[in-house]
């Protein structure tokens, strides 16, 4: 019986991405549990390239080992909000793991870890070790540094950095909820999901994990225990602009909640409380 569901959202990462998924499954699979108990429902965002008739083949050849596989499709505009929740309705699993196209599982205890000590009713968790490989990665070194048990530090690095505007953290260390995170399935669908009108492509992750706060779950942060490493790939434009209107949209939310989250848009610091526990803190008006 199917266990946990990894909703899996994916868009030209064949071309864009140089074949990240190919690694993504591969750390997978190297997992120290069984798969008939996992579930991996791919939601596809319109792929122009390989990444379709790739999938295809790759859950033709796997169906048989795994609990379930599973490919979606979302027919509208990009939307990474409309996407997993797509991925959530279909999926048959009690537990939900949200998981990118380009993260690798370098642990290979990581699903047991999870499943053993991070799932629990009105709970949620994310927060994982972000390591980052340079961006000129190649594949086949990738592959055999994963097989080889390459220590991480080797060949990706673990980001920290002080934004000199706010003097807060402002690097992608820590893992969001959407990228590498996870929670009962019934927990998610009573939430409401993630907000695909308001919030269809930024601040998703921080609004979901807001609102679960607001509806008083519990959080779990993985960064002592789980590892995983981003794919980098090159960003082309300049998209500060849009990352400037969706944090604005987000504090908008804040005002109209009267409640602060505790935490910056990168999860690169949860300002001035321990333990990197994210809070809420009351509006003074």
């Amino acid at each position: 019986m199917t266990e946990l569901s990894i909703i899996m959202p994916t868009w030209n990462c064949m071309e864009n991405k140089r074949n990240s998924l190919e690694l993504v499954l591969f750390s997978i699979e190297r997992q120290h549990i069984s798969k008939e108990c996992i579930e991996i429902v791919f939601v596809d965002n319109g792929s122009t390239d390989n990444t379709l008739s790739f999938l295809k083949k790759w859950i033709d050849s796997n169906r048989p080992r795994y609990g379930n596989l599973q490919l979606c499709m979302n027919p509208g505009e990009l939307n990474r909000s409309k996407t997993r929740n797509i991925g959530v309705h279909a999926a048959t699993g009690r537990k939900l793991l949200f998981m990118d196209d380009d993260t690798i599982l370098t642990d290979e205890d990581t699903l047991k870890v999870l499943l053993n000590e991070f799932y629990a009713k009105n709970s949620f968790f994310c927060g994982a070790s972000r390591y980052w490989t340079l961006v000129e990665w190649e594949y086949n070194l990738i592959r055999q540094l994963i097989l080889n048990h390459s220590p991480i530090d080797e060949w990706a690095f673990l980001p920290k950095g002080i934004s000199r505007l706010t003097g807060n953290r402002d690097l992608q260390e820590f893992t969001f909820i959407g990228n590498f995170g996870g929670l009962m399935k019934d927990d998610f669908l009573k939430a409401g999901g993630f907000d695909a009108e308001r919030f269809p492509a930024r601040q998703e992750d921080v609004e979901l994990m807001y609102r679960l706060l607001l509806k008083q779950f519990s959080f779990k942060l993985l960064f002592e225990k789980v590892k995983v490493v981003h794919l980098t790939h090159p960003m082309t434009g300049d998209r500060s602009g849009e990352r400037q209107h969706w944090f604005k949209e987000f504090r908008k939310k804040e005002q109209e909640e009267g409640y602060y989250f505790c935490i910056n848009h990168l999860f690169g610091v949860i300002e001035d409380y321990g333990n990197y526990q994210p809070v809420l803190k009351k509006i003074q008006h």
